[in-house]
């Protein structure tokens, strides 16, 4: 997405959040647990509230909520029905949660999903059908986790996906060329602060729009600029950006 369209649609959105009236608003409290009854929101704003828990039927009925916000709490788990509901979902804030590992259909028949925000939230691990549902996913942020490593079927029906930011994790390899294979719109990638040493030379082989790599501060810096110059060998759009 252009920066300048993100920024008017990220405060746009901040404004939705804070000002519209219709919305259910739960600020200046302590909730661990919360059981609502009727909502019927298409904004819907659950950050900030020290949530640590939610029921599976939280979201029940919802099937018109498009914009859901639930970051900045201390989520650890969720059940796997949570979103079950939620038919008509775009966008989704989770990120700065307590997640450690998340149920492989936590996500399953969000299929109009167009942004899954899950950075800074813990989590290790991510079951390689997690994503299978997700196929009009655009912007995909995992940054500020601790994974270390990402299974080769991860991605598979991410079709749509433009975006994909894995910054500050702890990957230490890429080394299966089949990782993106399906991702053919992929523009922008974000590998950087990483423990990466290795990384298969044609892992963005046929990614024809894509434009931008950041591998800066990764181990596989310190090797010769020019195998990292070929990563972008099939595509003159393409830029690496690393520090040698």
């Amino acid at each position: 997405m252009n920066n300048k369209i993100f920024i008017f649609a990220s405060i746009f959105l901040i404004l939705l959040l804070e000002n519209v009236h219709s919305q259910v608003v739960l600020d200046r409290n302590q909730l661990k647990i919360w059981y609502p009854k009727y909502l019927t929101d298409v904004v819907f704003n659950l950050s900030w509230k020290q949530i640590s828990a939610v029921s599976k039927d939280v979201f029940q009925g919802l099937n018109k909520l498009e914009i859901l916000a639930m970051f900045a709490n201390q989520i650890q788990t969720l059940d796997p029905a949570t979103f079950t509901d939620l038919s008509s979902l775009k966008w989704l804030f989770m990120y700065a949660n307590r997640f450690v590992n998340l149920d492989p259909l936590l996500f399953k028949g969000l299929n109009k999903l167009e942004r899954l925000y899950l950075h800074n939230s813990g989590v290790k691990q991510l079951d390689n059908d997690i994503f299978d549902d997700l196929i009009s996913l655009k912007e995909l942020d995992l940054s500020y986790n601790q994974l270390t490593s990402l299974d080769a079927r991860l991605f598979k029906n991410l079709r749509s996906l433009k975006s994909l930011h894995l910054k500050s994790n702890r990957l230490t390899s890429l080394i299966d060329p089949n990782l993106f294979v399906n991702s053919n719109l992929l523009y922008h990638i974000d590998l950087s602060s990483n423990n990466i040493i290795s990384m298969d030379r044609n892992l963005f082989v046929g990614l024809l729009d894509l434009e931008f790599i950041y591998i800066m501060n990764n181990p596989i810096n310190s090797i010769q600029s020019s195998f990292v110059q070929q990563l972008c060998a099939s595509n003159s759009k393409c830029h690496v950006y690393f520090l040698v």
